[in-house]
């Protein structure tokens, strides 16, 4: 079962960067109950710190420490799930960071974003409590390759006759070399 920060109950209002385990509780002793384990994600969305479609890759230095500090929390979080379940729970990161349709400046929001992506994940936990984990979030990116590879495939699928390269057997359907 996978949580997002927004399902968080604090006893009392507070910002997303200042989420604890604490305020998991009733999920945590749910799972306990149930035998099962949780998972988490930052939510790193819907929210007035996302300013222009950016958290950790904002030009702001205020929005992307925020981040910053949502995605130490996030580490925490995971562990004490982790800890209290049996179960290591998996951190899921996910930084819908990007301007889709003006990608001009592309190498600019890398910078902002190089080392804040890790800046939060300095803090060793035990591989027992917490495992970190990247969603890709440019999924755009691979439909266009798909496309691409699509294009290719009735010419890449024409040459199905064995052929020797460069005196290497070719593989199997099986992937064993022929002798």
């Amino acid at each position: 079962m996978s949580l997002h920060t927004i399902y968080g109950e604090p006893e009392s209002p507070r910002e997303r960067c200042d989420y604890a385990p604490e305020d998991f509780r009733r999920w945590i002793d749910w799972a306990k109950k149930l035998g099962i384990g949780l998972d988490y994600n930052p939510t790193f969305f819907a929210h007035p710190m996302m300013k222009g479609g950016f958290s950790l890759a904002s030009p702001d230095k205020a929005v992307r420490d925020y981040w910053v500090k949502v995605g130490i929390g996030s580490r925490e979080i995971a562990a004490a799930f982790g800890r209290e379940l049996g179960t290591p729970a998996w951190n899921d990161l996910w930084v819908p960071d990007g301007m889709k349709d003006l990608p001009a400046n592309r190498l600019l929001y890398r910078e902002y974003l190089r080392g804040r992506s890790t800046a939060f994940m300095k803090k060793p936990f035990d591989a027992g409590e917490l495992v970190d984990v990247v969603e890709e979030a440019l999924r755009h990116r691979y439909r266009e390759l798909y496309r691409r590879i699509a294009r290719l495939l009735p010419r890449l699928c024409a040459e199905t006759q064995p052929r020797r390269l460069h005196g290497h057997r070719p593989l199997s359907p099986h992937g064993v070399r022929r002798r």
